[in-house]
This record gives structure tokens, sequence and C-alpha cells, in this order.
């Protein structure tokens, strides 16, 4: 990944260039839609061209929970299985730490989830969500973070905080 600050302004935002591996190069900021099970909903890919988007956002615990890793990988990576030649970016999964907090359990080792799906368990690691994005053959991925609603008392944020950047280091590890 390249970043260069092309212009600074006095106030938000400054412009910047991505480049991401053989992905197009984009600008900051950016608007970014949300693919989040491979498709925007409503909008094709030749919509989101004529919209000038560059870089779709999908996420790991939904796509390996359906349609699961074995046929985005029998497409050929995330990107033919969506049809999509311009950029991807998955995140981790760690949302759902918090938005389906009532079906998870957040250790040192990882996350273990039930399904929101059919209930069966899916245990989350650093290691193993990075071979997931490594596997989906995306151009930016985003370690296993612990996220938290708002308001949190201060020691919690701290605690999460923290085993977020004991799962990057573990991440970067894995990489």
């Amino acid at each position: 990944m390249n970043f260069r600050v092309v212009r600074e302004s006095p106030g938000p935002p400054r412009l910047g260039e991505v480049t991401i591996g053989n992905a197009a190069m984009f600008r900051t900021p950016i608007f970014m839609p949300v693919a989040t099970q491979a498709s925007v909903k409503a909008l094709g890919g030749d919509d989101l061209k004529s919209a000038g988007s560059k870089m779709l956002l999908a996420n790991t615990y939904h796509l390996t929970l359906r349609p699961g890793l074995q046929v985005i990988q029998s497409a050929g990576g995330l990107h033919r299985f969506m049809n999509w030649d311009g950029g991807l970016l998955t995140d981790s999964g760690g949302f759902q730490v918090m938005s389906l907090a009532h079906l998870s359990r957040v250790h040192e080792e990882g996350v273990i989830f039930k399904s929101h799906i059919d209930g069966r368990p899916q245990k989350f690691t650093p290691e193993n969500v990075i071979d997931a994005q490594l596997a989906f053959g995306v151009d930016a991925m985003t370690c296993l973070d612990v996220c938290l609603s708002y308001p949190s008392p201060s020691d919690q944020i701290r605690e999460a905080l923290e085993q977020t950047l004991r799962c990057s280091k573990r991440a970067m590890e894995q990489y």
C-alpha cells in the first residue's frame, strides 16, 4: 500500500492518494459503498462505476458464513465472485462482536460466535480472519478488532483497544 498526501488544507479534509496492490488508485476522502455480502443492494457494477466507485467494502464474518469460503474460492476469489474489477476491502467481522454480542463470546484467543443463520459455532481468531481474507483475494484487509457500543466505560475501552492491538500483532505475524 502506498499513501501520499496530495494537498493539505487549513481544515479537514486533506486530499490523499492511495494505491493498494493491483487495485485502482483512489483519492481520499472516499465514499466506499458497502457490499457486506458481496453485493451493494439495488446497484450493479455498472451503476457503481458510473457513480465513480473505486473501492467496495465487504464483510469477512458474513462472507464466511454465506456463501462460504469454498464457494468464493471456487469462483476464483471475491473479485470474480462479485464481477468487480475495482478495489475490495474486507473488514474483519469485529463489528459483529458488538452487534451480535448476544451470540458471541470474546476470549484472548479470539471470538466464538453462534451463527445468526443456523446457530452453528464459528471461531474467529486473528489468524483465521487474515487467512480468510487472503483466500478471498482482496486488496485490503482488516485485522480482528473488538468493537464496543457507545458509550462504554473507559476501562472497557482501554481493554478493547489493547486486545485489538494484540490481535493486530498476531495478524501481522500470520501475514
